[in-house]
């Protein structure tokens, strides 16, 4: 899977989104890039997000039109003033995930911080009078809104939203401050007998075009760039190479994954 990030950034700090607590730059990938990836990948799958917001990228519209008609992915937490325009171009994608974990606003504020749930749900019945391809909701599942789970499955089934909900792979304590984020815990890991990380054989590209580690390390480079001569198998030999590969797979963290 390809991965490249459009935006260096979220509008949103959702509570266990790294975004958090990295500094975000905020930079855009540049057309001519994604031209690049566009020209070396153009016939594998790409998710054209990480942890990033595609939708913030002043060129969207454009992008949107240069990856049509290849097997691409975008993903959006919705939370954005949106003209008829983004939502047209959000039609050219193959596939439009969107983020959204609880159905009334005091639920959903409760995961998705700093988000504007009405203005959410505005856009998402937007979103389906425009799209006439896949729409997958994505539900990050946790102890304050399985109570909605069900209520969820079934706006998705009366709007041809494809639900999919995914159990948080770590607990979060309750403080004064009810929600969060700094004390989650992690559960012990599985040992299922594979022993190779599948995110090896992702390919996350920067919005400067620099190949990443991993989406789950965005920040850490790996000395290549779109511009380099290199194969697959060089990009996973050189990210088996770096301290913190090393160590991840020595401990088996990717496990908290996968």
């Amino acid at each position: 899977m390809v991965i490249p990030e459009l935006v260096d950034g979220c509008n949103l700090k959702c509570a266990l989104c790294p975004n958090r607590f990295r500094h975000q730059t905020m930079d855009q990938m540049s057309v001519s890039t994604v031209e690049k990836v566009l020209k070396k990948y153009r016939n594998r799958w790409m998710d054209w997000f990480s942890w990033g917001e595609p939708l913030l990228h002043k060129e969207f519209v454009t992008i949107a039109n240069m990856v049509h008609h290849t097997p691409s992915r975008v993903s959006t937490n919705l939370s954005h003033q949106l003209d008829d325009g983004k939502f047209e171009a959000l039609d050219k994608f193959r596939v439009v995930l969107v983020s959204i974990s609880g159905l009334t606003e005091d639920v959903y504020g409760i995961y998705h911080k700093g988000g504007n749930f009405n203005l959410v749900m505005e856009n998402l019945n937007r979103l389906v009078r425009f799209r006439k391809k896949p729409i997958v909701m994505n539900w990050l599942s946790h102890k304050y809104n399985r109570h909605q789970h069900e209520m969820c499955r079934e706006y998705c089934e009366q709007h041809g939203i494809r639900f999919n909900p995914t159990e948080l792979v770590c607990t979060v304590q309750e403080s004064v401050d009810g929600f969060e984020n700094e004390l989650m815990q992690f559960p012990k890991l599985k040992k299922t007998g594979r022993r190779r990380c599948r995110i090896l054989d992702w390919i996350p590209i920067a919005t400067d075009g620099s190949y990443l580690l991993c989406c789950a390390s965005q920040n850490v480079k790996i000395g290549y760039t779109i511009d380099d001569n290199v194969n697959e198998e060089e990009l996973v030999k050189a990210k088996m190479n770096t301290p913190l590969c090393t160590t991840c797979r020595e401990k088996e963290y990717w496990r908290m994954y996968w």
